[in-house]
């Protein structure tokens, strides 16, 4: 059993991603994945990690998590589990503990000189390296930060905030069925309501339920994956709906924020539907904003691939904001 220098997670609502850095300036090494439901709370999660591993003890303690990330207790958004700095410092004899936003840590990873380059979905890259950013995921819950960073001595700032709660809007007659449908016994309709992964599930119920059949027990990633081969018409109109919602909200998002520097979608039901972006209007439905629309149209969209982003975050979160960084080995 050996002592390392940091532990890094990102914790989302359905997976909880681990890995190590075993020393100063390094890159987070021995990753896994594993499911939430699975295990009875992140203590003993954490705990059957590290011994995997080898490893009992470490310096620092490192978490991206879904959800607000003050105080001494996190309260997952998405999963009931309860998170406790005293615990994570007695499970790890670490000497700090420190939690950051899921979508901030991925921000901070755009800015890394090691982080895997996104793909370019449309547009054209920005002028300058420094243009604001924004990050959008899409996975498990919905939510959106703003990164900027002045020049190249500059440290990134990523401000995060609470998007997926904000009111899902809609235009046509049959997208206010839809909202209604999504509003039954909650009042109203949320964006995380559609643009997650439960939203995807209920975006395929209510279409099932609009043409009369009878929806099967799909997940979000098979109801992406037989929207991509085709194999089923209901799938494919539920991710065609998916995406419009998704581009109209990713486009209200950068009239807000303006990053110049492109929006970059995240998480697992961005990346799974990414395949059906070209083919279905999404840019169009994104820059379709009126006289903003030009304005819309100087913005890229990029895809962030990297499934370890967050982990890559939460060493420069680490490094930033530690008071000992420097200073433990």
């Amino acid at each position: 059993m050996t002592r390392v220098h940091l532990i890094v997670g990102d914790i989302g609502g359905t997976n909880t991603r681990l890995g190590i850095v075993r020393s100063i300036g390094g890159l987070p090494q021995e990753t896994r994945r594993f499911r939430n439901a699975e295990h009875q709370s992140f203590g003993s999660l954490l705990s059957d990690y590290l011994a995997s591993v080898g490893v009992n003890s470490a310096a620092m303690i490192c978490l991206a998590v879904a959800g607000v990330a003050s105080g001494n207790r996190i309260e997952l958004t998405n999963h009931a589990w309860t998170i406790d700095r005293d615990e994570l410092c007695k499970i790890t004899a670490a000497s700090e503990a420190l939690f950051i936003n899921d979508l901030k840590a991925l921000g901070l990873s755009l800015a890394h000189e090691r982080s895997m380059p996104p793909t370019l979905l449309a547009g054209t890259p920005p002028r300058s390296a420094f243009a604001p950013r924004l990050v959008v995921g899409v996975g498990t819950g919905f939510n959106a930060a703003l990164v900027t960073q002045h020049n190249a001595l500059a440290k990134p700032s990523v401000s995060a905030a609470e998007c997926g709660h904000m009111t899902l809007v809609v235009e046509t007659e049959t997208e206010l069925r839809l909202r209604h449908f999504l509003a039954r016994g909650r009042g109203r309709a949320s964006i995380e309501r559609a643009l997650s992964g439960a939203g995807l599930v209920e975006i395929y119920q209510w279409v099932a339920a609009e043409t009369g059949q009878t929806p099967a027990a799909l997940n979000a990633a098979e109801i992406a994956g037989r929207a991509i081969d085709q194999s089923d018409p209901v799938c494919s109109d539920a991710a065609e709906i998916a995406l419009k919602l998704l581009a109209r909200t990713a486009g209200d998002l950068a009239l807000a924020f303006l990053p110049m520097g492109g929006v970059y979608l995240a998480g697992s039901v961005a990346r799974g539907l990414a395949p059906l972006m070209p083919l279905g209007g999404f840019h169009d439905t994104f820059i379709a904003k009126g006289r903003q629309t030009e304005l819309l149209r100087s913005i890229p969209v990029f895809l962030m691939e990297d499934d370890g982003a967050a982990l890559l975050g939460c060493v420069v979160h680490a490094q930033k904001n530690s008071q000992s960084f420097d200073k433990i080995a």
